[in-house]
């Protein structure tokens, strides 16, 4: 399964149901929510754990820099 973060909720999403394939040539990935206004539903919105985000884990991590992974840690900190 195809997986990207979501540029502005940092949230996983599967790059079938985002804008993935529609907005990322424009530079901003963006899951159903924060695209359309309301999640999908067709699974449970998730964040990355900071596990995931260090081992790599899974399609959506192989694309992160720097910038994004501090942008995810302080949105997962927020969120404690």
């Amino acid at each position: 399964m195809g997986l990207f973060i979501c540029e502005k909720c940092f949230c996983v999403e599967n790059t079938a149901t985002g804008s993935y394939w529609t907005k990322n040539a424009l530079g901003q990935a963006l899951c159903s929510e924060c695209d359309e206004g309301e999640w999908h539903g067709r699974f449970e919105k998730t964040f990355p754990t900071i596990e995931q985000i260090k081992s790599g884990e899974g399609d959506a991590y192989h694309y992160l820099n720097r910038d994004k992974v501090l942008k995810i840690l302080v949105n997962i900190i927020n969120q404690i």
